[in-house]
């Protein structure tokens, strides 16, 4: 299966692919393993993933919000706003 970087992350993420697994290790180590949309609200998925908010994958967990991968998908693609722990708008 191949995946495909969301245009978000292509014009504003100059890291590597090794980086960005290295970042999301240190989310999770942070702030555990998602298990709940912060946009839907789901906590049924099979999997959620920890989703950049800036785009430039900063080494900040708070620049992550949990999201249900239909969610993230679509976020990555500029189709929804979501709002992250903080209550800041994401985009």
């Amino acid at each position: 299966v191949k995946k495909t970087l969301s245009k978000r992350c292509i014009r504003k993420c100059p890291l590597s692919s090794a980086d960005k697994k290295k970042i999301h290790s240190m989310v999770i180590r942070e702030k555990g393993k998602p298990s709940k949309c912060d946009h839907c609200g789901n906590e049924k998925a099979s999997k959620y993933d920890w989703a950049n908010i800036s785009g430039e994958y900063k080494w900040n967990p708070d620049d992550f919000i949990r999201l249900c991968v239909s969610c993230h998908r679509l976020y990555d693609f500029g189709k929804i706003e979501v709002i992250n722990e903080q209550g800041i708008l994401a985009r």
